[in-house]
């Protein structure tokens, strides 16, 4: 009863949407496929930081996401921009889960462990045969790198030929960094059967730390897509949390903004990320998979004014959007 009490104090709250206004495009590549960025940190000198797929053109973007991780940086949101080096190379070791591509990065700089933290997708030399990912972590001192690989995160719970039914039965994919009510987790896509996806967490068994072990949270999925609003056949997914404005009825709220492979994109509040409720569907083109700039912590306590997104123009590239409410 209580739950159901929750709920409909939800709805009874008027809540604001976002709208995301183009501002410039901060990183193209003519020599390949840039997508799926990070969200964009600040490092303790001032400076922005986010990390972004590369996908040669020779390689396409199936069989395999034979992907490297590129940095860019800059000493302002608004730029100039600039790349810095490769980030992040396939793994040496064959029998690894990113041995054959890594992409869809996450980046969190812990002020107190003084660490930066790339949390990653890997994909196995299996993958054609499969479809099954991983996510993976990687840390450094400096968002220069060097990066040391530090283990997985979240493995596929299933096997062939269903990979059913855990809601990550085949592929853990494009996840997400935050610390939610001064907890911290890595909120990530699932995938079960051929292609539905949903969204879980996972929270270190070190509470102090964003190193693993993890461990899978018991309520996942958080929104189950089976039958609800909001999904499409193969359900959502790379969903993005931020603050809503303090005007809100008893705000701030956190907003979740995910994907959807129908038309129209899920849009979701909480106070907690973990119980959400469905507010309907909204368009940010021309942003494609939008990203936070996390001014402060990746959270609930950050504050964010703008994002990152790629869109389309000959080559894929990244481009930075203002956020407004409307």
């Amino acid at each position: 009863m209580q739950r159901l009490l929750f709920l409909h104090f939800y709805l009874a709250v008027s809540f604001l949407l976002p709208h995301l206004e183009r501002l410039s495009t901060i990183a193209a590549d003519p020599l390949g496929h840039l997508r799926d960025p990070s969200s964009v940190v600040q490092g303790t000198d001032g400076s922005w930081h986010f990390y972004v797929d590369f996908i040669p053109l020779s390689q396409g973007t199936q069989d395999g996401w034979h992907a490297v991780l590129h940095h860019y940086s800059s000493p302002s949101i608004v730029g100039p921009w600039h790349f810095r080096d490769l980030a992040l190379n396939w793994s040496s070791d064959e029998t690894a889960f990113d041995a054959w591509g890594v992409f869809s990065p996450s980046v969190f700089f812990s002020a107190e462990e003084r660490i930066w933290y790339l949390f990653y997708t890997g994909t196995p030399r299996n993958y054609t045969q499969f479809q099954a990912t991983a996510q993976l972590l990687a840390t450094s001192p400096s968002p220069d790198g060097p990066w040391t690989r530090r283990g997985l995160v979240c493995t596929p719970a299933g096997a062939p030929p269903l990979w059913q039914p855990q809601w990550n039965a085949r592929r853990c994919d494009s996840g997400r960094a935050l610390v939610v009510g001064g907890r911290k987790g890595f909120w990530t896509k699932g995938v079960r059967g051929e292609s539905f996806g949903q969204e879980g967490v996972f929270f270190p068994r070190n509470a102090s730390s964003f190193l693993p072990p993890y461990e899978n949270w018991f309520g996942n999925p958080i929104y189950n897509a089976s039958g609800n609003p909001g999904s499409s056949v193969d359900g959502y997914e790379n969903c993005e949390f931020f603050s809503g404005p303090l005007k809100e009825e008893g705000g701030p709220w956190t907003h979740v903004l995910c994907q959807n492979h129908g038309p129209g994109q899920p849009h979701f509040i909480t106070k907690d990320a973990l119980n959400w409720t469905f507010m309907g569907t909204i368009n940010t083109a021309p942003a494609l998979e939008p990203t936070p700039v996390y001014a402060g912590v990746p959270g609930d306590a950050a504050t964010v004014e703008y994002f990152i997104a790629r869109a389309n123009g000959g080559n894929l590239h990244i481009d930075l959007f203002h956020l407004t409410w409307e």
